[in-house]
Order: structure tokens, then sequence, then C-alpha cells
């Protein structure tokens, strides 16, 4: 979504999804749109976790919607309509290691071809 700043309109249209009835929010962009379908009670989200990220409208989504999609439908282009409905939740517990970055360390030899102040590491490499 890169140029002009994507669309956004908010319907009035309510669909139910795993029981729950939904708003809609569409991020329209040259290409296609994206709607959003979404309880703000279900599945809340803090949307400033995202201020930076803009693939498919998915801020502009979030700081409208607190909470994530149950829907989305994604038009392209006039030719493919792609949705996917969220069919499950589960709550489990995750160990804090699965979020741990790999050691790392630096190649000196390929961080000399790199451009100045730049550096190359590998990682995993003990």
């Amino acid at each position: 979504m890169l140029g002009t700043k994507p669309k956004e309109e908010f319907g009035e249209t309510t669909i139910e999804v795993l029981g729950k009835r939904c708003k809609k929010v569409t991020i329209i962009w040259k290409a296609g749109q994206f709607e959003y379908y979404y309880n703000s009670e279900y599945l809340k989200m803090d949307s400033s976790l995202f201020l930076n990220y803009n693939y498919d409208g998915w801020y502009q989504f979030l700081k409208k919607s607190n909470s994530l999609p149950l829907r989305i439908v994604k038009k392209v282009g006039g030719m493919i309509i792609t949705t996917m409905d969220l069919i499950e939740v589960n709550e489990v517990n995750v160990n804090d290691s699965v979020f741990e970055l790999p050691k790392m360390k630096l190649d000196e030899e390929l961080s000399e071809l790199t451009p100045e102040n730049q550096k190359v590491y590998k990682i995993g490499v003990k």
C-alpha cells in the first residue's frame, strides 16, 4: 500500500461470526480493498503495538476496532475475492523461551563487503 493513504469506511453492516455480532471497517486502496469484521468486546488488542505497521491497512483497522478481526475479506482488482473466517479460539500458555532471539555472531568477512558502518551477523553460530 504505497503512495496515497488508503481511505477508511465504517459500515453499519453487521454479520455474525462464531456467534458474535460484528461491525465492519473497510480499507480502500488503489488496487482493491480489505473488509475487516470485528466485535470490539472480543479478542481485544492494543492498537499502539502496531503503530508503524501499515501492510493491508492493519493499523488503520486496529485503531478503530481495538480488537482482532473475526472475518477478513480481501478484494483485489475486481478479479479476486478471498474470505478468511476465524473458526476457533483456544487459549494456551506459551513458554517465554519461544520468543527468545537466537545467539548471533559478527561475520567479519561478510561485513567487509557491506557499505560503511554496516555489519553482517550470522544466527546460531557458536
